[in-house]
């Protein structure tokens, strides 16, 4: 069964939509918290934020009440990962 789940054409674009959707409302945020850090003149935050994304924007959007609004985008996108991370183990796990 799941053998025939992921030969599924319209399997494979909607992760496709969902795993490109995800690296771009993460890196979306992670422009805006750069943003906001250099606003606030933190050059050492703005440069981690460009260079790592999400990784260094989530942290900062949480001490920084300026780039609270960085933040909705940078958590969509590791929820769209994560869900794709547990659909494609599932599918792993359970294949004949």
């Amino acid at each position: 069964m799941p053998d025939s789940i992921l030969n599924n054409g319209w399997f494979l674009v909607l992760s496709w939509i969902a795993l490109i959707g995800g690296v771009g409302m993460g890196w979306l945020g992670g422009i805006m918290g750069a943003f906001a850090a250099a606003r606030a003149k933190r050059w050492i935050w703005c440069v981690a934020i460009l260079c790592t994304g999400p990784l260094a924007g989530v942290p900062y959007s949480y001490k920084d009440n300026e780039a609270k609004p960085s933040r909705g985008p940078m958590l969509v996108s590791a929820f769209l990962f994560g869900a794709l991370v547990l659909v494609y183990c599932a599918l792993w796990l359970f294949a004949d």
